[in-house]
């Protein structure tokens, strides 16, 4: 699980996503706000959302491949809409990790 502060606001990064060869097809990444870390984490099932993923790349191609989950988001701090994150994730099945931009709301 991973966690940012975005402005005045605590985002909470839990789940997994894609494709993992021994536990199967995950879409359980998600993502709640909270004005304070336990506001977040209280927060209803409804209140979980969904960030875009991309499907997974076949082997040998840039992309995403096989399930993974976010360990640490950061910010560009030259972002000055303070909006754009970054991901460092873990990745179960592939040697090579590709960067991708996703989208949350």
């Amino acid at each position: 699980m991973a966690e940012a502060w975005i402005g005045d606001t605590f985002r909470i990064f839990p789940g997994k996503y894609g494709e993992d060869p021994v536990w199967g097809a995950a879409n359980d990444l998600k993502f709640a706000d909270g004005k304070n870390a336990d506001e977040a984490f209280m927060a209803n099932r409804e209140a979980f959302v969904n960030p875009i993923m991309p499907l997974n790349a076949k082997p040998g191609e840039a992309g995403l491949h096989g399930a993974v989950w976010f360990e640490t988001i950061y910010q560009d701090k030259k972002d000055a809409s303070g909006k754009t994150l970054y991901a460092v994730y873990h990745n179960e099945t592939e040697h090579d990790n590709f960067s991708h931009t996703g989208e949350c709301a």
